[in-house]
């Protein structure tokens, strides 16, 4: 009997109205135009689906589509099936690309300015595999969601979330992340929390475990704030705190570090917002030992990344900033004068004193700063 049941659901799958049918009922889950392109073939063990070649998601006449995968796989509950009723049991998609601009105008519908809101469907599997993010402006540098699984989503309840990024070159692999977590949100996505249990990160030679931290959504606000935090008995103890707005993609970043050596607490503050070129840096302070730098500047992505900044401060005494000096000379050292990013900085000193000396109007350059344009407001 099971057999023949699988045998009709097979049949009306193939059918016109059945992929019809499946369309719709992703479209009504996900409030998003759903298209399935490309080869469309049938499964029937271990439960029945659909599988394809091309799928789309979040396509417009006038805009690209949010989600494009080469390859997807969606398995359906087989007795709702059998009365015509489409529920999705697990998804995959793998090789494909998330345009991330158009997360900006999915965070504003679900707000309730527009005429659908997207929604997470409720299913037992959600598998990402080898996504690639695309950003507006974006330079040959890519951000690549190796691995996203989230396990036995329901609304309001915490659900196991596993996620592996890279960030990429054509030549090679900059930095990775991988990530234990928990999320908790509603279907239609109005509120997110992630709760990161265990995140570790590697960045050439820098290797950091065990960060843990909160990242959570308010689509009412259209606002992405991020909180972490990570400690180590030989090394300190760091925190980090962000907000990016979606709708123009501004924010702020705050970061903290305390030396494990020392109690002189690292700080570092800054606002951003995006240019036609990359990311005015506005509201920069950096503050160590009771000693502030202010300033502004610009960084510029591309294919060549730059950051120029235009920084000044009052006073600066530079023997409690030994231990941030390479060597504690400040002498740049091999490992600093290899960066992946052309740096280029003018400070401006009304007071420096070092070794017993005191220099008045004092100034440093490094590289060739160019001014960065700042929106007046």
């Amino acid at each position: 009997i099971i057999f023949l049941l699988v045998l009709l659901a097979d049949s009306w799958l193939e059918s016109n109205t059945g992929k019809r049918r499946l369309e719709s009922s992703l479209e009504r889950s996900l409030g998003l135009p759903v298209h399935l392109r490309g080869e469309f073939n049938i499964t029937l063990l271990p439960s029945p689906g659909i599988s394809g070649t091309d799928l789309t998601i979040g396509a417009t006449e006038l805009g690209s589509p949010l989600v494009r995968s080469s390859e997807y796989h969606v398995a359906l509950e087989l007795l709702p099936l059998i009365d015509g009723e489409l529920k999705v049991q697990s998804f995959w998609a793998s090789d494909g690309l998330l345009d991330t601009s158009r997360i900006t105008e999915i965070g504003t519908r679900s707000a309730g300015a527009g005429p659908t809101e997207f929604s997470l469907p409720e299913v037992k599997s959600l598998l990402l595999e080898n996504i690639r993010l695309v950003f507006p402006g974006q330079s040959e540098v890519s951000l690549l969601v190796e691995h996203l699984e989230l396990t036995g989503f329901q609304a309001g309840s915490a659900s196991p979330l596993s996620l592996q990024l890279s960030l990429q070159s054509p030549e090679q692999k900059l930095a990775s992340l991988a990530a234990q977590s928990e999320l908790l949100a509603a279907t239609d996505l109005g509120q997110i929390s992630v709760v990161l249990e265990s995140l570790n990160l590697e960045f050439e030679s820098l290797q950091l475990a065990g960060i843990k931290g909160e990242v959570s959504w308010q689509a009412d606000r259209a606002v992405l704030e991020v909180e972490m935090s990570w400690s180590d008995v030989n090394t300190g103890t760091a925190n980090l705190s962000s907000r990016l707005s979606t709708a123009d993609n501004s924010g702020m970043v705050q970061f903290k570090f305390i030396p494990a050596a020392q109690d002189q607490a690292l700080e570092l503050a800054l606002a951003f917002q995006p240019t036609e070129r990359g990311y005015i840096l506005d509201e920069i302070q950096l503050t160590f030992a009771k000693q502030a730098v202010t300033g502004e500047g610009c960084l510029l992505p591309g294919n060549d990344p730059a950051l120029h900044l235009m920084m000044s401060s009052e006073f600066i005494d530079l023997e409690p900033l030994d231990p941030l000096l390479p060597d504690g000379s400040g002498a740049p050292s091999e490992a600093s004068a290899e960066l992946p990013i052309d740096l280029n900085v003018i400070l401006n000193v009304l007071e420096l004193r070092a070794a017993g000396a005191i220099i008045h109007d004092a100034e440093f350059s490094m590289g060739q700063p160019i001014p960065c344009e700042i929106p007046q407001e």
